[in-house]
């Protein structure tokens, strides 16, 4: 799909496209995982992951997500063509101009995070409480359930803040569309944080580190899921929007 978009617009630096978007997320996954096993191993905790286990994650990466990727962007760059524009598209980028501040690009990006953030925070609540108890509680098909209706609605709300935004005379939907769908990510960092200074009594260096760094992940994940959507389904509806309007 990355491959697809990015050829879409033109995308000339596959090699570079392509090692970015398969490596990104992995490798933050594993550099973190790293982190607090070697520093769980030099504590003496029993919460490490040995270097087996590492080992097998970093095989699954090469031997499964690289080669699915590479599939993708083979497809994607033998059989798509390039985006086809129904309207003129002008290089020059327009003016923008003066609206209230609600109506501006980071104030919308954050507004319209809030809705899809407050379908998820009863469960990332449960989801941190288990975490706290070292138990599991929550069935994990519910938690797709939950992670469906998070993406459905911060599609719903990203599409409507585009047209909102598009009807302000502001071009800039790609990233914005992208960054509203993160924003759901930064939201629920900033609610691990918040739970932990105000419901937990941790305070040990190691207790601490391997909380937040893999509330980081998790809330990157969220972040990152929800942005890929909010473009994709931005994307589509900006083209539909302006397939039938004229050029002039």
């Amino acid at each position: 799909v990355s491959s697809s978009i990015y050829k879409k617009y033109g995308g000339t630096k596959r090699l570079i496209h392509f090692l970015i978007h398969v490596s990104f997320f992995p490798l933050v996954l594993l550099l973190v995982t790293s982190i607090v096993s070697l520093y769980a191993r030099a504590l003496g905790s029993s919460r490490y992951l040995t270097i087996p286990s590492l080992l097998y994650l970093g095989m699954g990466f090469l031997l499964v997500i690289i080669p699915l990727s590479l599939l993708g962007a083979i497809a994607a760059h033998k059989f798509l063509v390039s985006q086809n524009f129904h309207s003129a598209v002008s290089d020059t980028p327009g003016l923008i101009p003066r609206r209230k501040w609600y109506l501006k690009f980071w104030p919308l990006v954050f507004i319209s995070g809030l809705l899809p953030f407050g379908a998820i925070v009863v469960e990332i609540y449960f989801v941190l409480v288990s975490f706290w108890a070292t138990k599991i509680t929550l069935v994990f098909p519910f938690l797709l359930v939950v992670l469906l209706v998070m993406v459905v609605i911060s599609v719903s709300a990203t599409i409507i803040s585009v047209y909102i935004l598009l009807n302000s005379e502001d071009y800039r939907w790609h990233w914005f569309s992208y960054f509203s769908g993160f924003s759901v990510g930064v939201y629920a960092m900033i609610y691990t944080i918040l739970y932990q200074i105000k419901r937990t009594q941790v305070s040990g260096s190691f207790q601490l580190s391997f909380y937040y760094l893999y509330s980081f992940v998790i809330c990157l994940a969220i972040g990152m899921i929800c942005g890929s959507f909010n473009y994709l389904a931005s994307n589509i509806f900006v083209q539909k929007l302006y397939d039938n309007v004229k050029s002039d």
